[in-house]
């Protein structure tokens, strides 16, 4: 038989194991839903104002790379005349910063309404690598 005092240490030592397992899975759980529900949010209620108001299409783009299938974001096709097209941006480009997914790009042009934005974009389509292409700053007023 355990004695009391003993028993009583094995079961904080249970109920601090319990405790630091729901920690370690629920934190990556709850980012991980965060992500997405934020994604999901963002692009669900900001992606057709934006895509109007700068006159083009964003969207994100597989491409293989080493055996890998990384998606890129990538501008297209253009409305004639658009906020895009007038700051030099060419259907099909691919952009390399300031931000890597579509839910931070469609932030980044929405919160910056009305101020100079620099995005920095390389030609899509085949040929060189993306890291070999000439990148290209984009400047334009978001409307």
């Amino acid at each position: 038989m355990v004695p009391k005092e003993q028993m009583g240490r094995y079961r904080k030592a249970l109920i601090f194991l319990f405790i630091a397992i729901v920690i370690v899975i629920a934190i990556p759980i709850a980012s991980l839903s965060y992500q997405v529900a934020r994604a999901i949010y963002v692009q669900a209620t900001k992606l057709h104002d934006i895509e109007t108001r700068y006159g083009g299409y964003i969207s994100g783009q597989y491409v293989k790379i080493n055996g890998n299938h990384p998606e890129v974001l990538t501008f297209g096709p253009l409305v004639q005349g658009g906020a895009l097209e007038r700051a030099g941006v060419l259907n099909g480009d691919v952009v390399v910063a300031p931000v890597a997914d579509t839910t931070d790009l469609l932030i980044y042009l929405d919160v910056y309404q009305g101020k100079v934005l620099h995005i920095d974009v390389v030609d899509g389509g085949d040929g060189l690598p993306l890291r070999q292409r000439p990148i290209r700053q984009i400047t334009l007023v978001a409307p």
